[in-house]
């Protein structure tokens, strides 16, 4: 929607979607100047060279494989679905984090059955049966939709979504989009939910 709208209030300005999976690759994108604003999963913290703003939260969900037998509404937990063969992303992205981060808790070792780059890609081999994935609600909607399995996990994991830019004025075009993502929060957050 924030994109669609910027759209429609600049039609004469190009976008420019890098889509980094990794934290400190969007982090540098920003701070060398290669991209204005940047979106990344973690908590906001501003620091001499970034500047950070919370803009939503969403649960994230454990997809599974069509047919797979889970019960209807059966929470997973970690075990579950690394039984099931992980499919995620490299270090340093966020579920890849967590699953580790779970791991050194437990005493356990993570063996990742497929890493790949893009978030998106996992919902095709989730779809064709091979392996699991975690992913955001609006991701496991969409792969719900196609005959995905889709579970909570049995210890909800929130993805902060923060928005990041370098200090000082921002260009026009950047300083709008901004400004329509700041709108597209209040608006979620006036609905009950900062979630999409």
């Amino acid at each position: 929607p924030v994109i669609s709208a910027f759209r429609t209030a600049a039609p004469g300005v190009t976008l420019t979607i890098a889509q980094p999976e990794e934290i400190e690759v969007v982090r540098e994108l920003v701070r060398s100047g290669e991209c204005e604003i940047g979106v990344l999963d973690q908590r906001a913290q501003d620091t001499d060279e970034l500047r950070m703003e919370v803009i939503a939260t969403q649960e994230l969900f454990a997809v599974l494989p069509p047919g797979t037998r889970v019960g209807r509404n059966r929470t997973l937990t970690w075990p579950d679905l690394l039984a099931h063969g992980l499919i995620t992303g490299a270090r340093g992205t966020l579920v890849r984090d967590l699953v580790e981060q779970w791991a050194r808790e437990e005493g356990r070792e993570v063996r990742v059955a497929i890493e790949l780059g893009r978030r998106e890609t996992s919902i095709h081999l989730v779809l064709v049966g091979a392996g699991a994935a975690v992913l955001p609600a609006s991701l496991a909607q969409t792969a719900a939709a196609l005959g995905a399995e889709v579970r909570p996990l049995r210890h909800p994991v929130p993805r902060t979504l923060c928005m990041c830019w370098r200090p000082g004025p921002l260009s026009p075009a950047a300083e709008l989009f901004r400004r329509l993502v700041r709108a597209r929060v209040a608006t979620a957050a006036g609905a009950g939910g900062a979630g999409g």
